[in-house]
């Protein structure tokens, strides 16, 4: 992050007060931007003890979403509460924006039996009714709700199974290289994780059958993973056979 060297003010830079230091950083939209400025002097780090700091880290934090729903008439829209309302059809929704740097988290609490959950190519888009396999196996992510997680027409099983009441999290990481999809179950990282993520993707979640819905409860920034891929863990390449008989689970 460059900080214009001159303000036209008494002792440049740090001769600006607290409101307009606080208005900066609310120009600010990358994490490591954000904390690299908090902490280029005393000034500067004392900018947390302000009474609207939280408020515009929040902002910052929070990413502001849109679903692509594919039809209204096939899912009930309530806030952050979607629900599949078709005894028919079945729904493929895409959040925007698209994910191409940071760290990124997004948690759901399945209100109902969701079916799956995962990521596509930023080319992937869904008409009404059409499966999340419709643009084609190897540019997608499946994570079903039974824990078995699938790329281009392959799988590995071993993740937990998600239902009713389950807090489920994905977090891609798209500032390391190679760029990583972790899954989480109640808080708890499950083992098998895909690299190689491409450059640019979009999350999305599945809705089958009728009254299945789930809560949308954080879709934010994270400065550091959570993930560890620790002892344990099996990384799966994206693009790539996954033979799972011939690795450890």
């Amino acid at each position: 992050m460059s900080v214009p060297s001159e303000y036209n003010v008494i002792c440049g830079f740090l001769g600006l007060g607290q409101d307009i230091l606080l208005e900066v950083i609310r120009q600010i939209s990358e994490l490591r931007d954000l904390q690299q400025f908090l902490i280029i002097n005393t000034k500067t780090f004392r900018l947390k003890d302000h009474m609207h700091f939280q408020q515009i880290i929040k902002s910052i934090i929070n990413i502001d979403y849109f679903l692509q729903v594919p039809c209204l008439d096939d899912v009930s829209v309530n806030g952050d509460i979607f629900t599949n309302i078709s005894n028919v059809n079945v729904s493929s929704i895409l959040f925007d924006p698209i994910i191409d740097k940071g760290i990124v988290m997004i948690e759901i609490l399945d209100l109902k039996k969701i079916r799956a959950i995962g990521i596509a190519d930023k080319s992937v888009y869904y008409k009404r009714n059409e499966w999340i396999q419709a643009r084609g196996f190897d540019i997608i992510i499946q994570c079903w709700n039974d824990g078995w997680i699938y790329n281009i027409n392959d799988y590995v099983k071993g993740n937990s199974q998600f239902d009713t009441g389950d807090h489920v999290k994905m977090e891609l990481n798209m500032e390391h290289d190679p760029h990583s999809l972790t899954f989480f179950v109640n808080d708890i990282e499950q083992p098998h994780y895909v690299v190689g993520i491409p450059s640019e993707v979009r999350i999305w979640i599945f809705l089958q059958h009728l009254g299945e819905s789930f809560k949308i409860l954080k879709f934010q920034k994270i400065l550091n993973p959570v993930a560890q891929h620790g002892s344990g863990t099996q990384m799966w390449q994206w693009g790539k056979e996954w033979h799972q008989k011939n690795q450890q689970n």
